[in-house]
């Protein structure tokens, strides 16, 4: 009869394998919140994006409905509005949700800048039929409560714009969001060329 030898080697145990699993995930965890301490950078570029692209989508939704819209850009959040013509006045616009007022997540803020363009689509009355046309014109008179910085016409006009998007604790970088009369839209990020 052969004896049986008794191994002294043995394996590690399940419960010690999870053990070393954890205590690496916890510690890898741990490293990468170091090595990254806040997403900023990534969240600003997030909110860049999206301001161009909803400004986008309105520019083209003015031209496909024939109908005129408006941004209200404040610092820390922008709403939209559509020119009611039976009202004669600007109404708020949120429908579909993507149109809703949107306030930026801090730190983040807007600084808006716009050409100095009046204008109104009311129609003035005058004898002159060239005049009768829809003008461009201000009427000091009119109080309204709601007056868009930058107006999206129906002809795929645009009011030119420029739009710096920053984090109040890092102004160095910033995504500049422009447009021209044309109707194009454009983004300029930190690494863009021609900054």
């Amino acid at each position: 009869m052969r004896r049986r030898q008794h191994n002294s080697e043995r394996g590690f145990t399940l419960l010690e394998l999870l053990l070393v699993i954890v205590i690496v995930a916890i510690v890898s965890a741990a490293v990468v919140i170091t090595m990254n301490p806040d997403n900023t950078h990534r969240e600003l570029e997030t909110e860049a994006r999206r301001l161009t692209q909803v400004l986008r989508q309105l520019a083209d939704e003015s031209i496909f409905q024939g109908q005129e819209f408006g941004v209200i850009f404040k610092e820390s959040e922008y709403s939209f509005s559509i020119w009611d013509r039976d009202a004669n006045q600007w109404q708020n616009f949120e429908q579909p949700p993507v149109y809703r007022t949107y306030a930026l997540p801090e730190p983040f803020v807007l600084v808006f800048d716009a050409e100095e363009i009046a204008y109104s689509l009311k129609k003035k009355s005058t004898s002159s039929a060239e005049d009768n046309a829809e003008e461009i014109f201000i009427d000091d008179n009119e109080a309204k409560t709601i007056k868009p910085n930058v107006w999206f016409l129906s002809s795929g006009e645009i009011t030119p714009f420029s739009i710096t998007v920053f984090a109040e604790d890092d102004s160095e970088r910033r995504y500049l969001i422009s447009a021209n009369a044309v109707g194009e839209i454009f983004l300029q990020t930190p690494n863009s060329p021609d900054r």
